[in-house]
């Protein structure tokens, strides 16, 4: 879990959504997104929880969320993939995988 401590970027104005994450030592984290849908409407929201790793796959438990959209109920687990000083990719179960880029440890 350590390694996955610090600020992470994800996606770019061609993803949906793209947004950063802080992934704090006490097990917290706070999620902020952007996104665009088809006829360009923008959205932004947010949410924050707790987290734990087990086995290499990441669980979430959001305690907020702040969707203009409206709001999520859960966050399906993600498998690590990689991680190291630069990038964090997680897959989804689906098997999508995400690259977050560090920007502050």
């Amino acid at each position: 879990m350590q390694k996955l401590v610090g600020a992470w970027s994800f996606g770019d104005t061609n993803s949906f959504p793209s947004g950063t994450t802080i992934i704090r030592p006490n097990g917290t984290y706070i999620t902020h997104t952007a996104s665009t849908n088809r006829v360009g409407r923008v959205s932004i929201g947010g949410m924050e929880g707790k987290f734990y790793v087990s086995n290499g796959v990441v669980f979430c438990t959001m305690t907020m969320t702040g969707y203009a959209s409206g709001t999520m109920a859960s966050a399906a687990p993600a498998r690590v993939v990689r991680v190291d000083d630069r990038e964090l990719v997680l897959a989804d179960p689906a098997g999508h995988e995400t690259v977050a880029r560090r920007i502050s440890p």
